[in-house]
């Protein structure tokens, strides 16, 4: 399950300058913003830095919003309710057979990714 967005977007401002954002922006002016930060937002999530799939409401913005919704979100969230059950079920003692510290991750490209994730069962 991805606890960060897979990519972030760039928007540019059609209208009048906006004056809401904590630097206001003038009008074409190019605005970038992050999914992570918004998926982080401590006036939205309780604990937001804790990964919580249970967490209700879930108002993320992992897979986008509106207009730039992820075309493949509702897919992913069905396997993702098959695939682990279904794996957990198979491999019961499934577990890491590394420390978290020692995982790394891939940042750098636009879906980031785990170098390896080494487990046992």
């Amino acid at each position: 399950m991805r606890r960060s967005a897979c990519h972030a977007g760039g928007h540019r401002a059609e209208g009048p300058a906006n004056s809401r954002a904590a630097s206001p922006q003038g009008r074409g002016e190019a605005v970038l913003i992050s999914n992570d930060a918004a998926n982080r937002d401590a006036s939205k999530f309780t604990d937001p830095e804790e990964f919580d799939p249970e967490r209700k409401p879930n108002l993320h913005l992992t897979f986008g919003h509106g207009m730039r919704v992820c075309i493949g979100a509702n897919l992913a969230r069905t396997e993702l309710r098959i695939v682990f059950p279904a794996l957990f079920r198979r491999f019961p003692h499934l577990r890491l057979a590394a420390d978290l510290d020692d995982i790394k991750v891939i940042a750098n490209q636009a879906t980031g990714r785990l170098e390896k994730l080494p487990v046992m069962w």
